[in-house]
């Protein structure tokens, strides 16, 4: 998922040079190896050495999407796979996913894929 999402940038602004480039693909990098417990901006910031607004920037120039986007479709994705291949319960799902309240995770997940997780979980079960 990572490779797919880090790999993604053929369109990049050709004013980011590659160093810039490099250092928000590692912010993404962060981003996902860090989805059970998220960074700050200003942690991500202070990690790859540049300031946050530019960060941002570069980081939406890269990616096509803003780096919450970015993190709440890793989210999702990875809750998905949980639902679809484990036992977990939602509220550990969504700890997993970096959520500390199960209806906020649950209300997360609605929005994206128009179902609860338990709806989702129970469709999966019947199939």
């Amino acid at each position: 998922m990572l490779s797919t999402l880090v790999d993604f940038g053929d369109h990049i602004n050709k004013t980011l040079s590659s160093s810039e480039i490099d250092k928000i693909k590692y912010a993404a990098f962060l981003i996902k190896n860090n989805v059970e417990n998220p960074l700050t901006i200003p942690e991500i910031s202070r990690i790859i050495g540049i300031n946050q607004t530019k960060l941002k920037i570069q980081f939406k120039q890269v990616f096509e999407m803003t780096i919450f986007d970015f993190l709440q479709k890793i989210r999702m994705t990875e809750a998905k796979n949980y639902l679809s291949d484990t036992n977990l319960s939602i509220q550990e799902i969504g700890n997993l996913v970096g959520y500390k309240s199960s209806s906020n995770f649950s209300f997360a997940f609605k929005n994206v894929y128009g179902l609860s997780p338990i709806i989702y979980k129970n469709q999966l079960i019947e199939k």
